[in-house]
Formats: C-alpha cells, sequence, structure tokens
C-alpha cells in the first residue's frame, strides 16, 4: 500500500468510535488535546464517514467484520527486539506515533490499520518479493499498513503476519532541524554573557518520513548555539512511559550534523576539566574537586531516555542538544530520583503531561586573591575558535511538568548542580523561588539527606518562571500546584 492509501484507510478509524465507544479515551486521548505549546491542531473525526468502511470493504477481496474483538499487542513483547532495527509505528495518515494505553498496549481495532514506515526499506525487501518470513514486501517500500484481523494477527498483501516480522534494513535515524524561532528571555541574575541569549533557537528533534512530507517529532529544544547551552526540552510523558521498551542499547552522543568546528566530545573528558579548572584557578588545581568515583562532569540527559516508549524514539535522545554538564554524584544520585518519581506519579495519576527540562545559571568556583578575598569565577568546559567561553556548567537542574488537560496546573521541580555547595550556599544562592515541596503529598520522597548527591526542591511554576526568566511565557501563568 502507498502512503495515500494509508492517509485513506485512516479516515475509517473515525467510525470505530461507534463500535468501540471508549477505543478514542484510552489509546487517543493526549492524540485528542491541542498541544498549547506549539501550536498543534487536534485530529479530528472526519465529518462524511457514514459509508467508508463499506466502501473499503468493497475495494479490498479481503472483507474483515469490524465486529470483532481488536488487536492487542504488547509493547514489549509482541514486537521485534528492540536493538533490532524497528520501523515507526504511526496513526495512518498523521504525524503520531500510535499510542499504547497505560498497561503497554496498543488497540487496534478489528479493521483498522497500523502504518509500519522504514526510512529505507524493510529488510524483508528482495529485487521482487521475498518469502522470507512468510511476508511479500516489494522493493524499496518505505510504508507498510497492516490491517488487523484479531488478536495478534493482520493482514497484508492477502496473507495473515504478525507486526513482529516486519524490521526494517537498518535503523532509522533520527533528525535535528533548527527552526529559526526565537526562543527564551534574555537571563537575568546568575547568567553572564547575557547579550549571546538573544541567539537561542528552538530546535525540532524527530524522524521525517515519505520524502520529509511528514514530521515525526520527539522533542524540541530552545538552545543558544552560540554559548553551547540548552535553556529547555520540551517532550510529553503519558502514564504508559512505565512500560516503555527496556533493554535499548545506549549509543553514541551526536553532533547531529552541527558543530563542525568543535569537538564537545572532548570538552566533556575528564583531563579537559581539569585542564580548565587549572587555568580558571591560575595554575591551582584543588583535589577536592574532583576525584576518580563520582566527582567529576558528564553528559546530563534532559529528556531521558527512559521517558519515551519506541526504541526509535529513545534513539532521539542520544545529541548534544539534548545534555548539560552534569555532576555525576548528581546525575546518578537525585536526578535520577527526581526522573523516577515524576514517571511514578504520571503513571498513577493517570496524566498526560508536558514537560520542559532545562538549566538555569552558571556553577561559579571560589578564587582566592593574594588579599585574601574570593572572588568567585563562571565555570565553563570550552572556548570557541574567537577564544570566547562556551559550554557552561549550570548552577541549577529543572522539571517541570503540566497537566496537559488543564495547563493550568503544574509543578517545578528543581535540582542543585553542585556536590561541594553546603546548604548555607545553597539556601542563599541555589534556592530561587519559594520552596513548596512539604506542601505536596506526592514529594514525600523529597529528602536531602546527602547534599553530595544533590539538594532538590519545588516551586509554583509561575515563580520559576518568574525567576528563570528564559523559559516561555506562558508559564509564568500557571498558579495551580499539581498535587
Amino acid at each position: 500500500m502507498t502512503y495515500a492509501c494509508c492517509a485513506f484507510i485512516y479516515k475509517m478509524l473515525t467510525t470505530f468510535v461507534k463500535v468501540y465507544p471508549s477505543f478514542l479515551t484510552i489509546s487517543f486521548a493526549f492524540l485528542m488535546q491541542s498541544n498549547h505549546a506549539s501550536g498543534k491542531v487536534a485530529i479530528k473525526p472526519a465529518e462524511d464517514v457514514g459509508d467508508l468502511t463499506e466502501k473499503i470493504n468493497n475495494l479490498n477481496p479481503e472483507r474483515v467484520d469490524v465486529q470483532g474483538p481488536p488487536c492487542l499487542l504488547d509493547i514489549r513483547r509482541d514486537f521485534p527486539d528492540v536493538n533490532e532495527p524497528q520501523p515507526l509505528y504511526l496513526v495512518p495518515g498523521t504525524n503520531q506515533f500510535w499510542p499504547p494505553n497505560e498497561r503497554g498496549l496498543l488497540l487496534i481495532p478489528r479493521g483498522a490499520t497500523i502504518e509500519l514506515y522504514c526510512s529505507k526499506e524493510f529488510s524483508n525487501a528482495t529485487k521482487q518479493y521475498t518469502e522470507n518470513n512468510g511476508i511479500k514486501v516489494p522493493q524499496n517500500s518505505r510504508t507498510v499498513c497492516l490491517r488487523c484481523l484479531q488478536d495478534k494477527m493482520f493482514l497484508w498483501q492477502g496473507e495473515k503476519h504478525e507486526l513482529r516480522q516486519f524490521v526494517c534494513t537498518e535503523h532509522i535515524r533520527y533528525e535535528v532541524e533548527r527552526t529559526n524561532e526565537p526562543c527564551g528571555m534574555m537571563p537575568t541574575s546568575g547568567m553572564t554573557n547575557a547579550a549571546t541569549s538573544l541567539s537561542a533557537r528552538e530546535y525540532r528533534v524527530g524522524f521525517s518520513a515519505n520524502h520529509k512530507e511528514r514530521f515525526l517529532e520527539t522533542m524540541r529544544i530552545c538552545y543558544d548555539e552560540a554559548l553551547l547551552r540548552t535553556y529547555y526540552v520540551q517532550h510529553t510523558l503519558s502514564p504508559a512511559i512505565l512500560h516503555m521498551q527496556k533493554f535499548v542499547k545506549r549509543l553514541s552522543f551526536s553532533k547531529a550534523g552541527y558543530f563542525d568546528d568543535l569537538d564537545i566530545n572532548y570538552f566533556y573528558k575528564r583531563k579537559n576539566q581539569h585542564e580548565r579548572v587549572a587555568l580558571l584557578l591560575k595554575g591551582e588545581h584543588p583535589e577536592y574537586l574532583f576525584d576518580n568515583k563520582s566527582l567529576y562532569l558528564v553528559r546530563g540527559h534532559l529528556a531521558a531516555k527512559a521517558d519515551f516508549i519506541y526504541a526509535t524514539q529513545q534513539h532521539s535522545t542520544f545529541h548534544y542538544f539534548n545534555v548539560a554538564p552534569q555532576w555525576q554524584v548528581f546525575n546518578a544520585g537525585q536526578w535520577a530520583n527526581l526522573e523516577y518519581h515524576v514517571r511514578g506519579f504520571v503513571a498513577r495519576s493517570h496524566l498526560h503531561v508536558d514537560c520542559y527540562t532545562g538549566t538555569w545559571g552558571i556553577l561559579q568556583l571560589p578564587i582566592v586573591r593574594e588579599t585574601q578575598a574570593i572572588e568567585w569565577q563562571d565555570f565553563y568546559l570550552g572556548v570557541d575558535k574567537n577564544n570566547n567561553q562556551i559550554l557552561p556548567v549550570p548552577k541549577l537542574f529543572f522539571r517541570i511538568i503540566l497537566d496537559s488537560s488543564q495547563p493550568n496546573r503544574g509543578i517545578a521541580l528543581i535540582g542543585v548542580n553542585n556536590p561541594h555547595a553546603g546548604i548555607r550556599e545553597v539556601e542563599e544562592s541555589y534556592v530561587i523561588c519559594r520552596d513548596i515541596r512539604e506542601e505536596v503529598p506526592w514529594l514525600r520522597w523529597m529528602r536531602n539527606e546527602n547534599l553530595r548527591k544533590g539538594y532538590l526542591y519545588a516551586c509554583r511554576v509561575s515563580e520559576f518562571a518568574e525567576a528563570v526568566r528564559h523559559l516561555p511565557h506562558y508559564l509564568m501563568n500557571v498558579t495551580e500546584v499539581l498535587q
């Protein structure tokens, strides 16, 4: 089937509202909502679908009675191995991945289709056809639409197959596209080189399909290419997240086609970290700053690998736009704790949420002058070809979550990226809005018993956005707390 045919067949999905009245509620809840942040239009049923199912059955010699049980696929068990080249699993004719329900199951109505897309071709294709695994896929076919029969069986080219039989010849590569839309605001306190913040632009990450006619987005990023600084990454979380595909191999971090003249990988190496500190502190290298166990800086994911359902989506997190310098002890400590509990809260509360995960401020190191006066210096991991400092080490990491159905409800969770800061320094220099964690029942896990592993606190989104100043303006109006 061609992409146009997939799009045509997709229209028949709307007829299943009558047959399965809960289908759209269970499996398409978040698709039926507008995305207030990105301006996406909600998917709506076609108006003239009364006899569409009958027309499709008449066009197809393999008539399928839609009055029957749906296909149910376990996201972990009924798909190709997560480290094989999986196709994209799409709602036909849309820019949306097919969403699993809260139990991690894909529910596809009987007679409906799911679209599978490969960027090259399916591994089952030959010069004409192949009988490998019982599948006949024409050469150069990038799109396959499988029609649900029942349970785990689908109809393709007049024969029955399981979805797990369809794999691509190679892994689908994600793309990072600069939109040229400005983002963020000029930072104020806690930020130097403020003027360069005006160079921040929005980037979208995802997969191009059908000769770039469609873009399957996984995240949006506000990034300053002049400073090599990510202000925030926007993505979504659904209640199905606890059932994401597991054991997906980590990829090497990619430049994604940018930064040709910079060795960003070297900036993160421990040797460079030691050299930058020695240069900053005039040749001194305090031993307390680093060790070989956990006191060193790593590429801290913003949108985490475990925040995404499909293996292909998880791959799209491994690029330098989606990381910032983070102390390893904090990364594996309180920050990992925060990510884990957010996913659990979303699943338990049956919520679809918008996430904004980012950084604020620049970590400063103390320099003791000959007069014994202490001067604080911003800590960067690199310089550009003009000797301007780039890749700042953030003071804070944060994650904001908003209820997609009630976007005035949200909460900001903040973590201190400094294992050397004492409680007095944290309270004076790192807490930038009123801490409300004791007022929120689901944050009982948030304890700061070991400052070395990170200090966490929570704020109203509006107060945090007012303090940060480089988040989308509408976040300043999010006044209700997500309890």
